[in-house]
């Protein structure tokens, strides 16, 4: 994936040698990417639209992108699924409150602890 993605990086620099600030954005959407500050749906909106007028750029994307999460350009009459995205965003969302109820019972549990020790 490295390789196929250094190469997609670098299509995507020739692409936009004469408009800098549009690769300079792309640059930025792809710290959040790899920083996981990425939301999976708005993110891949983002790139559609900053690609636009690309689509071999859009579709090389996918190699960044979760298995079953891939850029499919529909065709003009049609929209396109989100079924797939939303269930994911869902699925992150539940994800997120269980990690945070989590930690919240860890917590009050080490509070307990420490109130019935004496320091």
């Amino acid at each position: 994936m490295a390789d196929s993605a250094l190469a997609y990086l670098s299509t995507v620099k020739d692409a936009f040698k004469d408009d800098r600030e549009k690769f300079d954005k792309f640059l930025e959407l792809m710290k959040n990417f790899t920083a996981d500050r990425f939301n999976l749906v708005s993110g891949i909106e983002e790139v559609k639209e900053l690609l636009k007028g690309h689509r071999d750029l859009i579709f090389g994307f996918n190699v960044f992108l979760p298995k079953g999460f891939e850029i499919k350009l529909p065709l003009e009459d049609e929209q396109p699924p989100q079924k797939k995205l939303d269930v994911f965003v869902e699925a992150k969302k539940i994800m997120h409150k269980i990690e945070v109820t989590t930690f919240h019972l860890r917590l009050g549990s080490m509070a307990k602890i420490m109130s019935t020790r004496h320091f």
